[in-house]
């Protein structure tokens, strides 16, 4: 049963990063796709950076070349998958491990990418999932403060199967500014969804802007 949850968590990925390839995705510069660890790049400076303060037994992630930074679990780890997205979780061996937290950028139309805005982005994100036979399950929109800029955002939740087995994702979709659209999403199986989602929103509480806007 382990070595099946196993391999459904990879399937499980890789549908999720598909989903977001589609969409035309941007970064430059970053580390080499399946390194593992901790980013130490510099940020850019100037306007729209604010140190992310360092919560007891978390680490710190720092990119100004993907343009945000965030706290981490102290005992987790994360990939650099390609040049535009990031997924950190677990140790192999527990719960966490199939846990996952995905960041990823998107390249808005404006820049090359297929989306003209948000809610461009999320149509055709639903239909994928709709197609495994999941759905969006509940959604909110509106503004939000990051790093001192009141952003554009989606809030939504939703299932989708893989194999028999039902995984839960919570997502924020934010508009940085016209050219860039960050995603940031916490995924599960269902069983586990709930027992770690409170740990995902703690680590989103620490998102903020590197790069200036």
């Amino acid at each position: 049963m382990e070595k099946k949850r196993k391999m459904l968590f990879k399937i499980c990925l890789v549908m999720v990063a598909l989903l977001f390839l589609l969409a035309g995705c941007g970064g430059s510069g970053a580390k080499d796709a399946g390194q593992t660890g901790t980013s130490q790049v510099s940020p850019s400076a100037g306007s729209g950076e604010q140190a992310v303060k360092q919560p007891n037994n978390m680490k710190i992630f720092k990119s100004s070349q993907l343009g945000y930074q965030l706290a981490y679990p102290q005992h987790w780890i994360y990939e650099q998958t390609n040049e535009h997205t990031v997924i950190f979780s677990g140790p192999q061996g527990t719960e966490e491990y199939y846990t996952t937290v995905n960041i990823q950028n998107v390249l808005s139309r404006a820049a090359g990418g297929n989306y003209e805005n948000l809610h461009d982005f999320l149509k055709d994100y639903q239909n994928d999932i709709e197609n495994t036979g999941g759905k969006v399950l509940e959604k909110a929109e509106g503004m939000m403060d990051i790093s001192g800029y009141n952003v554009p955002y989606i809030e939504f939740t939703c299932n989708f199967f893989q194999q028999g087995e039902e995984f839960m994702m919570w997502t924020v979709l934010i508009q940085r500014d016209e050219n860039i659209f960050h995603q940031f999403s916490y995924t599960a199986p269902r069983d586990l969804y709930a027992k770690h989602i409170e740990q995902a929103r703690e680590i989103f509480k620490t998102f903020a802007f590197v790069a200036p806007m």
